[in-house]
């Protein structure tokens, strides 16, 4: 699961659950090989939510990637 946020400078970033209380951020870079395993799992369906743990709907989250590079 992934949960779309934005950081002190009010830029997107993504967070994925990676499970156990493991979390990984990264910002919504091309060249971030997190970035683009993120793409690739919102290709497959994969879960994302708000920042308050709100899951996206699939409209929500066609929104949220059309302001991605």
């Amino acid at each position: 699961m992934y949960i779309a946020d934005k950081n002190l400078r009010n830029q997107n970033i993504i967070i994925r659950d990676n499970g156990g209380n493991s979390l990984t951020s990264f910002h919504t870079d091309p060249l971030n090989m997190d970035y683009q395993r993120f793409k690739q799992d919102m290709n497959s369906g994969v879960q994302l939510s708000f920042a308050n743990n709100t899951v996206m709907t699939t409209e929500q989250v066609a929104e949220f990637l059309a302001t991605l590079p």
